[in-house]
Order: C-alpha cells, then structure tokens, then sequence
C-alpha cells in the first residue's frame, strides 16, 4: 500500500506544495506542479532532490514566463486520443510539451 504526505517548502516569502508517495519498488513519486516535476525518484536520491525544488520552482518560473505564448487547434476527440498516446509513448508528461517537441525539430 502506497503512503502519501504532503509537505510545504518556503522560500522568496511563498509557499510551495509537494507530495510525496511511497511506491513498493524502493522509489517515491515526487509531486511539485510549481516545479513542473510529477516523477519516481530512487529512495536515496530524494533528499538531495527536495533540497533542490527551490531551484527547480525557480527554473519552472523562468520557462513559463519566457513561453507566455499559446496556439490553440482543433482536432477530433479520436485525435486528442492519438496524439495523447504518442506524446505518453514517447515519454512526455503533457501533450503540449510533446507538440512542441514535434513541431520544432
């Protein structure tokens, strides 16, 4: 059974939120939609990982700021469903990313 905590980290005067869930396989998931990071970590790296977010948070902040931008399109619900699919199976956290990836290579 899966174990699932949430903690705060602060820094710069604001709060951030993480979670953190035990998986049976020696790993934890590492939740911090502020530093755009939903991914396992091996047991032993997590530490140094959380003393990490600030500059992760910090990072994620940059980008998004810099990619301020939006292209929208219209596709099928069938479509949404494929192109979902490849951007999993290729390894991307959201279909957005994957798209990007795509059109700029």
């Amino acid at each position: 059974m899966s174990k699932k905590t949430t903690h705060t980290i602060t820094f710069g005067g604001e709060k951030y939120t993480y979670s953190l869930t035990s998986n049976s396989d020696k790993t934890t998931r590492l939740i911090c939609r502020d530093a755009r990071l939903d991914q396992n970590f091996a047991n032993e790296d997590l530490t140094e990982t959380i003393q990490l977010l600030p500059k992760y948070i910090k990072n994620a902040r940059e980008f998004v700021s810099k990619h301020n931008l939006m292209i929208r399109f219209r596709v099928t619900p069938e479509e949404k469903i494929k192109i979902a699919k490849k951007a999993k199976k290729a390894g991307f956290a959201d279909v957005s990313k994957f798209i990007r990836a795509c059109a700029l290579t």
